[in-house]
């Protein structure tokens, strides 16, 4: 049911972003309000920072949680008690994630997915602990299918983080930015929702047909997988990097050039001349 529930939203967002579902053509009236109201800045300076912080942090805690995940590190919260390191890199995307929606209204969409990006976040942090679980008992479907699930989170959010990189670039008019965007989420339903999903789909087939343990199948399954596709799944990470920080340096020069300081360094405020250096610093804060 879930695994429903997620393709056909995924069928839904990309109906929506590669072929015009959704999208509002009525045509707008000229007049003096109208003409007011779409020549006005969409973004206030405060939102713009608030986006770029946003993305800067889901760099990092992408970059983190991939690091931290591969390398099977571990955090021990209580005496006895560990958890997977990459957490840490969750909590960092779910921060990042906040700022994003905090900023407000982007896009008809961004509300939504920003509100369902956070709830994966919390999802791949409640699934942490089976990942501690799977390895002292690895034979055990329940731990299993949790970790499963896991790992289908983690696509999700990459999913989303490059959607709304692909609203950032819309609303600031990076044509170029919003299709690499655009083709980034591509390659994360095609690369690594898409060959998961089949895994899973031909493990539970020999499962019900040798009668056998679906972690047996699982594990049967990974070490056939030629290791060529274990590298293409790490394509779309380097990815969703590339496109968060693309997002994250068109929101900073986007800053930059809108005015966001009102009160430029003058003369008068350094005695009658200010030097390069001087008006720098004072522009950067």
């Amino acid at each position: 049911m879930a695994r429903s529930t997620i393709a056909c939203y995924i069928v839904k967002q990309v109906r929506e972003q590669y072929f015009g579902g959704g999208m509002d053509y009525t045509e707008v009236q000229s007049n003096e309000n109208n003409d007011m109201h779409l020549n006005a800045d969409p973004v206030t300076p405060a939102q713009i920072l608030c986006m770029a912080k946003g993305f800067s942090r889901i760099f990092w805690g992408v970059f983190l949680m991939v690091g931290l995940f591969l390398s099977q590190a571990g955090l021990e919260v209580f005496h006895g008690v560990r958890i997977p390191a990459y957490v840490v890199g969750a909590g960092l995307i779910g921060w990042g994630v906040w700022l994003l929606q905090s900023a407000g209204p982007v896009s008809r969409r961004w509300h939504t997915r920003t509100r369902m990006a956070l709830g994966l976040v919390f999802l791949i942090i409640y699934f942490a602990p089976f990942v501690i679980w799977l390895q002292a008992m690895p034979r055990e479907n329940f731990f299993l299918v949790n970790v499963l699930g896991m790992l289908l989170t983690g696509m999700m959010i990459f999913f989303l983080v490059n959607l709304l990189t692909a609203d950032a670039c819309l609303l600031f008019k990076e044509r170029g930015g919003q299709v690499e965007s655009q083709v980034f989420a591509l390659g994360v339903v095609f690369l690594m929702i898409a060959p998961f999903l089949i895994g899973l789909l031909f493990a539970l087939v020999a499962s019900i047909r040798y009668n056998s343990l679906f972690a047996e199948e699982i594990w049967l399954t990974m070490n056939r997988m030629p290791i060529w596709l274990y590298v293409a799944t790490t394509l779309p990470c380097s990815l969703t990097l590339v496109a968060s920080w693309k997002a994250k340096s068109i929101c900073y020069q986007r800053l930059w050039s809108s005015g966001a300081k009102t009160d430029p360094p003058t003369p008068e405020r350094y005695g009658g001349q200010a030097t390069d250096d001087e008006r720098r610093t004072e522009w950067q804060g």
